[in-house]
């Protein structure tokens, strides 16, 4: 009798890759092909079934509470006046101001629930339109109970790792990880240009979540090969001061003042012309009222998707020390870990270091080292020359407007007008 023949990891990556998106797989157990089928169709019917389970508790558990929630409205035990102090499972709903409870996640779900049933019916795409409304009302409702009022996490917090777990996996099926990697890099910057066509779809938190966890699995990976390393290189050194400082840069963009003028009013109509002549009223504080983050940001130079900020006068060094941090961090990322260091086995374009994740995340960074220097180069240039992106963009629209070039903002400046400002301000 012939015994079925078994099948290895090795088997399943053919290019002798191993996987471990955020942590270290265990090889596959040498079984035959029908027990790995068996084992595959158990492992999804146990995680639906738990998926489920978990659905049917948590929507049994909120219908209580929100019962009882309810129930105490009607007797006057709690007061939904906005104004009072919100308790640590409430917070203000930002679509229409009124106050709502975490356990109403899965309350007034109807333009979810309509655009799921056109879409499996009728076959109708919902539009992007609709598709960020889902979105912010979704991110909205996910929420940790804390004190003074329930705190938000984004949707795509949870979203994007399932996505760069998802690139490792497709990464780790094929002979060519990098070429994957590349790919899926290329599509998350090619939908960054298409996300900035309008500031609803700008405020996507897809591209700011991104750039977390990508930091974070470059950090993961670092942590990694210093606990295996018997001998520390320079670069080793130099690494983690690089990502410490992309990582603290970042953070502190997240809850930086960009800039913001309270005082300052939105322009009364959104055409080229209208934009143009309300930048030249506010010329004092070259201030550019942001229609995505809704606020008036002086010398306003554009607005990053990857950090979710605009960028103005008091973060501008800042986003330039990030941009940096990243260039250099990325590159040498690539060159000790896929690349040609001692770390790497194939040169600048070879094997790499024969893990499909760290030919993955170091392709990642190598594509984040190539468009963050030619970012710095151009804001050398702007710089150099006096000028904000915005201003460079728009200068034929600015100039018929009234605008003219006088006030230079130089290294000096945007260095140290931060602090001067903030004395003044």
């Amino acid at each position: 009798m012939v015994e079925p023949k078994s099948l290895h990891a090795a088997q399943v990556f053919p290019s002798g890759r191993t996987l471990a998106p955020f942590f270290d797989l265990p090889p596959l157990f040498t079984l035959s092909a029908v027990g790995v089928a068996v084992v595959v169709a158990v492992v999804v019917a146990v995680v639906y079934l738990c998926c489920y389970l978990c659905c049917v508790l948590c929507c049994a558990l909120c219908s209580a509470l929100m019962d009882a929630y309810i129930d105490s409205i009607a007797r006057g035990e709690t007061d939904v006046n906005p104004s009072r102090q919100l308790s640590i499972c409430e917070y203000v709903r930002e679509r229409d101001g009124e106050t709502r409870n975490i356990f109403q996640l899965f309350c007034e779900c109807n333009q979810v629930d309509a655009t799921l049933e056109n879409f499996v019916t009728n076959g109708k795409v919902p539009t992007s339109s609709t598709l960020q409304h889902i979105e912010n009302d979704i991110s909205d409702r996910i929420r940790v109970p804390w004190l003074g009022g329930a705190v938000k996490i984004n949707l795509w917090f949870f979203i994007m790792p399932l996505l760069l777990t998802l690139e490792g996996w497709c990464a780790a099926s094929f002979t060519a990880p990098r070429t994957v990697s590349f790919l899926f890099n290329a599509v998350v910057c090619w939908h960054s240009i298409r996300v900035m066509n309008t500031a609803e779809t700008a405020r996507s938190h897809m591209h700011l979540q991104f750039t977390g966890w990508s930091i974070g699995q470059v950090i993961h990976q670092c942590y990694t090969t210093l606990s295996q390393a018997q001998v520390y290189r320079w670069q080793d050194g130099v690494g983690v001061f690089v990502a410490a400082s992309a990582f603290l840069s970042y953070c502190y963009l997240r809850n930086s003042d960009p800039g913001v003028l309270s005082s300052m009013a939105p322009p009364l109509q959104s055409n080229k012309r209208a934009l143009a002549a309300h930048y030249v009223q506010h010329s004092t504080h070259r201030a550019k009222y942001c229609q995505i983050s809704h606020s008036g940001v002086a010398r306003y130079d554009h607005f990053c998707i990857w950090v979710g900020r605009p960028i103005g006068k008091y973060n501008h060094k800042w986003f330039l020390l990030f941009c940096a941090s990243v260039c250099v961090g990325g590159g040498l990322f690539w060159w000790t870990v896929g690349g040609g260091g001692d770390g790497g086995s194939g040169g600048g374009g070879g094997n790499g270091s024969g893990s499909t994740y760290g030919d993955v995340v170091a392709t990642r960074c190598l594509m984040a080292c190539m468009g963050t220097c030619g970012l710095l180069l151009r804001q050398t240039w702007l710089i150099s020359n006096g000028l904000t992106s915005y201003e460079n963009l728009h200068c034929v629209a600015l100039k018929e407007a009234g605008w003219k070039h006088t006030q230079r903002t130089g290294w000096q400046q945007v260095l140290c007008d931060g602090a001067q400002i903030k004395e003044t301000k």
